[in-house]
């Protein structure tokens, strides 16, 4: 009961903290949009944005929904990302440089918690075998005696 009772609580709190970041991407995005709909011009709900819907997008707005351009020209202004022609010493460049630092060592307290985690995991793969006979033997029958031995695992694994 109270590995199922801590598994909802992490579940919990993982899904709180999925939802904050979907609120703050939300954020980002405009409330409306300007579209043409039956060939009026109207402002509505990004919400309400359905495939078929013309979006009419003009300098400086953020577009709220993925689209194609039907007609007109677009110029974007990609250099805080991409640093232009001659420099990386943007966004793109940070995550690529990071991305070539990576260490293949693992640190001392990385070694000790995969051995404790490999010794926990035999200890409790031993005492989940040991049980099958002995359930079997105490009057269990194979399909309760393998439910005990799974659920000693469960418990005994972190």
């Amino acid at each position: 009961m109270a590995v199922i009772l801590l598994n909802a609580g992490f579940a919990f709190v993982q899904e709180m903290q999925a939802e904050k970041a979907v609120e703050a991407l939300a954020a980002f995005l405009p409330p409306t949009a300007h579209v043409v709909r039956d060939n009026v011009r109207c402002d509505i709900a990004a919400k309400d944005l359905v495939p078929g819907d013309i979006l009419i997008v003009s300098e400086g707005d953020r577009v709220c929904a993925d689209a194609r351009i039907v007609e007109g020209t677009l110029t974007l202004d990609l250099s805080s990302l991409t640093g232009g022609r001659a420099c990386m010493h943007t966004e793109l460049g940070r995550i690529a440089a990071l991305s070539q630092r990576v260490h293949t060592e693992r640190s001392p307290l990385e070694k000790q918690v995969r051995r404790a985690t490999r010794i926990i995991a035999v200890v409790a793969a031993v005492i989940g075998a040991a049980f099958l006979p002995v359930g079997v033997a105490a009057g269990l029958g194979w399909s309760a005696a393998v439910s005990c031995f799974i659920g000693l695992i469960v418990a005994n694994v972190p």
